[in-house]
This record gives structure tokens, C-alpha cells and sequence, in this order.
């Protein structure tokens, strides 16, 4: 280009004969820039920020069911634990029942015995009101009624006693 009067002159804006302007130009690029970054940021923070929330619920979740799991494992070991000691208990009781079958074969044939006794003497004190007397009949089955009750109270003392073998009434 020649150098016309006419011609507008060109201002020479270069870093040398400005670096003043040209240093600001350059700030305003980088704020604008850093600007925008923190924007980005913010916006990502935001998405972080949900994605967090939505972690750390469905991990307070999680933490909650495994909580709910590990007492529910407390608890039936703790149910095994008491069936375990009821067992154990119903098996003792079971034992000891069956111990007691033989002093109660013992006390049944003792309250037999009373009762026959009981039965004797009354058939011979009858028979002492309307006769005046005991026949010599009344008096050995009452002998025999004395010595059975007396047997029954030895069978009670005797612990390697077993109960006699009771008749069938199913005629």
C-alpha cells in the first residue's frame, strides 16, 4: 500500500507499542475463562452433589438392612440358644418323670393297700355289730389286710422295687 493523503493510515496496535493494553486484553481473556471454569465447576459440584446424595442414600440403605440382617442372626442364634436349653430341660423333666413312674406305681399300690384295709375293717366291724364278734375268718383276712398294708410301706422304702404286673379288668 502507498501512502496516499487520501488512504486511511492504519494504527499499529502491537504488543511492543501497547503492552499495557495488550496485558489487560489478556487478563479479561483469562477472567473470562477462569469464569466460565468456575461455572463448569459449580455445575459439576451440582451433579457430584446429587450423585453423592443419591450414594449415600441407597448406602445408609444398605448399612440398614445389613444392621437389621446381623440382629436378625443375633436373634436366631439366641432362639437356637433357648430351644437348646428347653430341650435340654424337657429332656432332664423327662427323665425325672420317668424316675417318679416307679414311686408312683409304689404310692398306688400303698393306696391300694390302705384301701383294702380300710375295706377289711369295715367288713369286720360290721360283722362285730350284728354278730357281737369277729369270726375267725374276719380276723386273718384282717391279719392278711395288715400284713399287705405292711408290705406296701416296705416296697416304699425299697428303691430297687418293681411294680407288680396289675390284672387286666377287660373281661
Amino acid at each position: 500500500m502507498t501512502s496516499s493523503p487520501s488512504a486511511p493510515k492504519e494504527a499499529k496496535t502491537g504488543a511492543g507499542r501497547f503492552p499495557l493494553v495488550h496485558k489487560l486484553v489478556q487478563f479479561a481473556d483469562l477472567r473470562r475463562y477462569y469464569a466460565e471454569m468456575r461455572e463448569a465447576l459449580k455445575a459439576s459440584n451440582r451433579q457430584a452433589g446429587a450423585y453423592k446424595g443419591w450414594v449415600t442414600r441407597w448406602k445408609n440403605k444398605y448399612e440398614g438392612v445389613e444392621l437389621e440382617k446381623k440382629r436378625l442372626e443375633v436373634e436366631i442364634e439366641s432362639h437356637l440358644h433357648d430351644k437348646k436349653v428347653l430341650s435340654d430341660q424337657l429332656q432332664k423333666i423327662s427323665t425325672d418323670y420317668q424316675a417318679m413312674g416307679n414311686t408312683l406305681a409304689k404310692l398306688e399300690h400303698f393306696e391300694n393297700a390302705i384301701n383294702e384295709l380300710r375295706r377289711l375293717k369295715l367288713i369286720a366291724d360290721e360283722q362285730g355289730l350284728t354278730a357281737g364278734y369277729w369270726s375267725a375268718n374276719a380276723q386273718s383276712d384282717l391279719r392278711a389286710g395288715v400284713d399287705d398294708f405292711l408290705e406296701a410301706v416296705d416296697e416304699i422304702m425299697d428303691d430297687d422295687w418293681v411294680a407288680p404286673e396289675q390284672p387286666s379288668s377287660d373281661a
